[in-house]
């Protein structure tokens, strides 16, 4: 069975299909009439337990690979250093 797929791509010379593989990656940003447009993420606190004085506190990670961001609420624009996706929270 086939992973590929398709998608849709605005070219100079009008809308186009191309092909998918799944070794294909999405870039992290794509700048399209000067404008940035960045994958968005949202960072997600998990709850982590220390056995020192300190007890269980929280760590912001990337909601897209996992990677740990900081000990207290990443402020919105953050890149993740991983992935590159941007903090993005839901209003």
């Amino acid at each position: 069975m086939s992973t590929n797929k398709l998608d849709l791509v605005m070219t100079p010379d009008g809308i186009k299909q191309r092909v998918i593989t799944p070794d294909d990656e999405m870039p992290d940003s794509i700048l399209y009439q000067g404008v940035e447009y960045v994958r968005p993420m949202e960072a997600v606190p998990r709850k982590y337990t220390n056995d020192s004085l300190l007890g269980s506190q929280h760590r912001w990670c990337c909601g897209l690979c996992g990677k740990f961001l900081s000990s207290v609420r990443p402020s919105e624009g953050t890149s993740c250093p991983r992935c590159k996706a941007k903090v993005v929270y839901a209003r």
